[in-house]
């Protein structure tokens, strides 16, 4: 359906409303997260902030073996784009996804 027939017709453009219900799904994520945690640490879980130095060694190691991924189990365009956009991301030049 095209998008002026779709608007004609009062529906929602369907990459807008998957746009919109991906929002949704991650913020509902991201709530269930923080609220298992919480709920683990009433039942007794410890939990240790990380610092800065815990997780540059965790990118560290993680980016050790990009090169097994790359390529391997990630075609490699798809692997370096995705790396670009994280780096833009990271840097604050763009939201996630664009």
């Amino acid at each position: 359906m095209s998008a002026s027939l779709a608007s004609y017709l009062g529906r929602p453009r369907p990459a807008a409303s998957a746009g919109e219900a991906g929002a949704e799904m991650r913020k509902r994520g991201r709530q269930e997260a923080i609220d298992s945690v919480q709920t683990m640490r009433k039942r007794g879980l410890k939990t240790h902030p990380v610092t800065p130095e815990v997780e540059a060694e965790w990118r560290r190691v993680a980016e050790d073996i990009y090169p097994k991924i790359r390529g391997n189990m990630v075609p490699a365009d798809m692997f370096d784009r995705v790396q670009r956009l994280l780096a833009d991301y990271r840097a604050g030049k763009g939201k996630p996804g664009k």
